[in-house]
């Protein structure tokens, strides 16, 4: 028998000669060209929650509540300089709670791994009972590859932590009476749910010191309170009243614009309800206070809006 011309491959029970190879890689190179040759950029925003490996160059001086946070993050006795900083900074950020895109002037997705369904559960009935408390619109919400993307409408406005130092005494009190009369409303607007907490399931979220969540059902409260609990010991806190919290009340969580034109300062949202729900009258202000030494605005906590809390 005589040489074949090609070279032949035998694959799967079939023979491909070299040519038809050939061709096949021909036209893969063709289809790569079609394509374009160098691949298109991702967004940025794909990339903002990875952390590339590398000595990192600390461009400004570590604030006390960003040390306060990654120390919470890094091991015992483990400096947050050079590459001691990447553990702590990538398990804050894997701990978080999202990310925010805006999509468009008129839409923003917030996506995370530990975006809670409260926020939503929360605003939903604040806006049918209560127009006038600025709280966001939650659109719709899905799960993709162990990631919650929640879409909603954008909150005109900055953060109050960034204008609180440019205010003056009048715009700073015109902000404590907004949030009294809107904290005022809140408080008199029907629970949700029979439970304590908030969010479906609902759940008791408390923050201080670590993170702790527990179901508690009104009536086992209720129970408590009246069979459970000496009545004449002051020792036990009696709970009489329970209302609607919002239960992390700071600048970060308040948007605001100053509009001249209408008046001066504005309040124009109030952000993340994830630990919200019915609690105690009194939470509202026991949970303001949570913040305080972390947030350096001096004088914030004088203008806390103790009228809305119940004080």
């Amino acid at each position: 028998m005589g040489k074949s011309q090609h070279t032949v491959y035998k694959v799967g029970g079939h023979l491909y000669p070299s040519r038809r190879r050939r061709l096949l890689q021909t036209r893969s190179l063709r289809s790569q060209e079609c394509r374009g040759s160098t691949p298109q950029k991702q967004p940025p925003y794909q990339h903002m929650l990875a952390i590339p490996q590398g000595q990192p160059e600390i461009l400004q001086p570590l604030a006390p509540e960003v040390i306060a946070l990654l120390q919470q993050y890094s091991y015992q006795g483990c400096k947050l300089t050079g590459h001691g900083i990447y553990s702590p900074l990538n398990g804050a950020l894997k701990s978080g709670k999202g990310a925010l895109v805006q999509l468009d002037e008129h839409l923003i997705v917030r996506l995370g791994s530990n975006i809670s369904l409260t926020d939503t559960n929360i605003t939903a009935p604040i806006r049918k009972h209560a127009a006038d408390i600025p709280v966001p619109q939650p659109l719709d919400m899905l799960c993709l590859g162990g990631k919650v993307y929640a879409f909603m409408n954008p909150i005109e406005g900055r953060y109050l932590d960034k204008l609180w130092p440019d205010l003056s005494s009048t715009d700073r009190f015109s902000i404590q009476d907004q949030l009294d009369a809107r904290f005022e409303n809140l408080r008199s607007l029907p629970l949700p749910s029979k439970y304590l907490g908030g969010g479906n399931p609902p759940q008791c979220i408390d923050c201080r010191m670590w993170k702790r969540k527990s179901c508690f059902s009104l009536g086992i409260a209720d129970l408590a309170r009246n069979h459970m609990l000496s009545s004449s010991d002051p020792c036990f806190l009696r709970i009489n009243v329970l209302i609607l919290t919002h239960g992390d009340l700071h600048p970060r969580n308040i948007l605001a614009i100053n509009d001249e034109e209408r008046g001066g300062i504005r309040i124009t949202g109030l952000i993340d309800w994830e630990v919200g729900g019915a609690y105690p009258e009194y939470w509202e202000f026991v949970k303001s206070l949570n913040t305080v030494h972390s947030i350096r605005l001096g004088d914030w906590p004088f203008f806390l809006p103790l009228k809305g809390m119940g004080k």
